[in-house]
């Protein structure tokens, strides 16, 4: 409860947070709004479409053609798997902006570090276990959620699992200037609630068309680094 707390405070002063290298990061992430938006509308369609091609022919009969129900799922599954890829592409582009901006907002005199090819390659790698763990659960809750008295629970947890891999992404532009890839993922565990507090803003404000892109990855960066300089423990 107290993680959750201290994440909550360190959201608050991260909202009046600014600095030099916000202006950067600014001109980029509006670019990347506008691309994002555009790529689903048209790429979210089109997967709406196949999605539900592909579910009817398992189905014999007219009854597929003419369900609702079909459309429902296709559109719940695709909007669920559009909307995790759109977290990672958010957090993978506008990486580089965001390792600075965690640097500037940590309260210390060491110059800000450079995102090289190290930090890259780290950024995959996290990148690729979260989206794959995020995914597959993803996929079982979502046949879970259409059991009856199963499936509220069901939705709950997608949500849950959307907020805490969020989080566990932003904490990484902290600790990659302090710890391995292994024991960044030990940390993440081990300030779950945290994560979880912080990566629901984060979802929250990236469901808000076209500006979400641009404020939710910079105030949780902010939050995350804010935490773990004053109230996380990162060891």
């Amino acid at each position: 409860m107290m993680q959750i707390i201290h994440a909550f405070g360190a959201l608050g002063e991260s909202v009046f947070y600014n600095h030099k290298g916000f202006l950067a990061y600014l001109s980029k992430a509006v670019i990347l709004s506008l691309l994002v938006v555009s790529g689903l509308v048209f790429g979210g369609w089109k997967m709406v479409e196949s999605l539900g091609d592909y579910v009817t022919k398992l189905i014999p009969g007219t009854w597929a053609y003419e369900s609702l129900t079909i459309s429902i799922v296709s559109f719940l599954i695709s909007s669920v798997v559009a909307f995790v890829l759109l977290k990672y592409i958010v957090l993978i582009i506008l990486g580089p902006s965001l390792s600075n901006i965690s640097s500037y907002a940590e309260s210390t005199d060491k110059p800000v570090s450079q995102y090289g090819l190290g930090s890259i390659s780290r950024s995959i790698l996290i990148t690729l276990r979260n989206i794959s763990k995020e995914i597959g659960y993803t996929a079982i809750l979502l046949l879970l959620s259409f059991i009856p008295f199963v499936g509220f629970f069901a939705l709950t947890m997608i949500f849950v699992l959307q907020a805490y891999y969020a989080g566990c992404g932003v904490f990484d532009y902290y600790l990659e200037r302090y710890h391995s890839y292994s024991e960044t993922i030990l940390v993440c565990k081990k300030n779950r609630y945290a994560a979880f507090a912080i990566g629901t803003v984060f979802v929250l404000l990236l469901l808000i068309p076209v500006i979400g892109v641009v404020i939710a990855p910079y105030i949780t960066t902010v939050a995350g680094t804010k935490y773990f300089e004053r109230y996380g423990s990162a060891a």
